[in-house]
């Protein structure tokens, strides 16, 4: 009796324990799929694969998948060791014994570029800063730089050969981050006439010609020739290597899809869609993708601190016309203002865009939006056409009307929402202005010739606005006042008032007349004026 009663005991004792390791085995395997996705495979796993992991509910199923996934990336499956899984992991342990700064190694901008790319071919280290001789293309000149970096990579596939990665401690803190300009460097950049370059101490230029931290500032193309600026550090050619370094890997598992079946409702929240076209060569086209919300089909929440909050998770798939996926992305559009606000927001618009580098081709993007109070979802779907750019006639990209269209003196150091250049261009998506509205044209010009004694493009620019076969306004600009020259490329920016114009549709004819290049160009675009 005293036996049964001391194994009675004994199993009463035990189950809660073991129900407590086992709870506890649970938390730890979460731990490690959750590690595994946020941290191991983070810069390496395409959206598609991410989007198929997050839909495994089973150990069993989670643990093939990551068998899988090394798998697929093997390069020698016949060999005991998966040589792309182990050299990744070392990847890892280095940049977080050489890049940490207060945050993980992984997590730094050497850090994600090391993992995704592995080590640089060239490196050039100034880890104190101090004196430095700039190159001819940075302009020449003795300054005093922060701490820096030069990665060089002979080719990365999909970006090019001979790819340049600066990254600057401004900070002096030990977290260098990618440098979008070479100026970034500079520690005397805004110290008074300290740290010229060979142009400014000729006299030639002023220092306040640079560009201050902007991935497309770059007013003077005198200042561009003088300084021997090479094709690579165009102002757009950056932005788009910028963009390229950022991004995920390319989409190449088309087997996956299969996996994937998506259930979408189509509910009360319409959304408008539009998409623009600016050609940065012969191979590369930046697509930005502009999508627009009305706020009183989105759903708004109190925060309990004065605030109503709304959220819209967004999804793209782009496609080619047989169908292959070339990229996918998703992101969230926060929305948050103060509570006595909410009736005069809700009569408002809210705008998300994302620019997409691509090739010239035709495409077909998918977007699917949700709103994440009411989980309410709608999609839409846009044709791309995104032509190649003429290797040496006159050319222009898609015309922008834009709602805001102003210049930002000091950009950031990486490219913002609706950042082009250093101008701040947010689309119309509809093409629908009120009365009162000014209208904004921002258009990109290519292959314009420079004239030999004055160092600049000579283009003529009229203005005409048609109303049926009527012309109801024109406006030449002789002088190209509203031109601004980037070097590779001239960007017309106009507004355009549009009050004494009465409610109907219109049409937008801009002509261009190279007098260099004896080249005309005309581009036109449909606009509504509503009352």
């Amino acid at each position: 009796m005293k036996r049964i009663a001391a194994i009675s005991l004994t199993l009463l004792l035990s189950a809660p324990v073991l129900a407590q390791g086992s709870k506890q085995r649970q938390e730890d395997s979460e731990d490690y799929y959750r590690k595994w996705l946020a941290q191991d495979v983070l810069y390496i796993i395409t959206d598609e694969e991410r989007e198929i992991f997050s839909k495994l509910t089973t150990e069993d199923s989670k643990d093939q998948f990551i068998e899988q996934f090394w798998h697929r990336r093997d390069p020698n499956p016949r060999s005991s060791q998966n040589e792309f899984k182990t050299e990744h992991y070392r990847r890892i342990a280095y940049a977080n014994e050489k890049f940490g700064s207060g945050i993980p190694g992984w997590k730094t901008d050497r850090g994600r570029t090391y993992i995704t790319f592995g080590p640089p071919d060239i490196l050039e280290d100034h880890p104190s800063g101090g004196w430095y001789y700039r190159k001819i293309h940075e302009g020449g000149g003795a300054t005093s730089t922060y701490p820096f970096q030069l990665w060089i990579y002979n080719h990365i596939e999909g970006i090019g050969d001979e790819v340049e990665v600066e990254f600057v401690d401004p900070s002096w803190s030990g977290e260098y981050r990618i440098a979008m300009e070479p100026w970034e460097k500079d520690a005397l950049l805004t110290v008074g006439f300290s740290g010229p370059t060979d142009a400014e101490l000729e006299g030639t230029l002023s220092k306040l010609d640079r560009p201050y931290f902007s991935p497309g500032n770059y007013r003077n193309t005198l200042m561009q020739r003088m300084l021997g600026m090479r094709a690579k550090d165009k102002p757009f050619e950056r932005v788009l290597r910028y963009y390229k370094l950022q991004d995920h890997p390319e989409i190449r598992y088309d087997d996956l899809k299969q996996i994937v079946q998506t259930r979408i409702t189509y509910h009360q929240i319409p959304f408008e869609a539009s998409y623009e076209y600016l050609i940065v060569n012969e191979n590369a086209v930046l697509a930005p993708v502009t999508i627009e919300f009305q706020n009183r089909t989105l759903t708004f929440e109190p925060d309990g601190k004065g605030l109503v909050r709304g959220q819209v998770n967004i999804y793209g798939i782009v496609q080619n016309l047989s169908g292959r996926i070339i990229t996918e992305f998703e992101d969230t559009l926060t929305l948050a203002f103060p509570e006595a606000e909410k009736e005069v927001r809700l009569q408002r618009k809210s705008i998300y865009q994302k620019v997409l580098p691509l090739t010239p081709g035709r495409y077909k993007v998918t977007l699917a939006a949700q709103d994440d109070n009411s989980n309410h979802t709608a999609t839409a779907t846009l044709g791309l056409h995104l032509p190649s750019r003429s290797a040496e006639s006159l050319d222009a990209s898609s015309m922008i009307l834009a709602r805001v269209l102003q210049y930002i003196e000091q950009a950031p150091d990486a490219p913002l929402p609706f950042m082009l250049g250093d101008l701040k261009v947010i689309p119309n998506v509809t093409r629908t202005f009120h009365q009162g509205d000014s209208m904004g044209l921002y258009l990109q010009i290519y292959n314009a010739g420079v004239d030999q004694s004055s160092q600049r493009p000579d283009v003529e620019v009229e203005y005409q606005i048609w109303k049926a076969d009527k012309i109801v306004k024109s406006v030449q600009d002789p002088k190209s006042g509203t031109v601004v020259d980037y070097g590779d490329r001239l960007v017309l920016v106009q507004g355009f008032p549009l009050s004494d114009l009465p409610p109907g549709g219109y049409t937008l004819k801009v002509k261009l007349r190279d007098r260099v290049g004896r080249s005309e160009l005309n581009r036109q675009v449909q606009f509504n004026v509503v009352g």
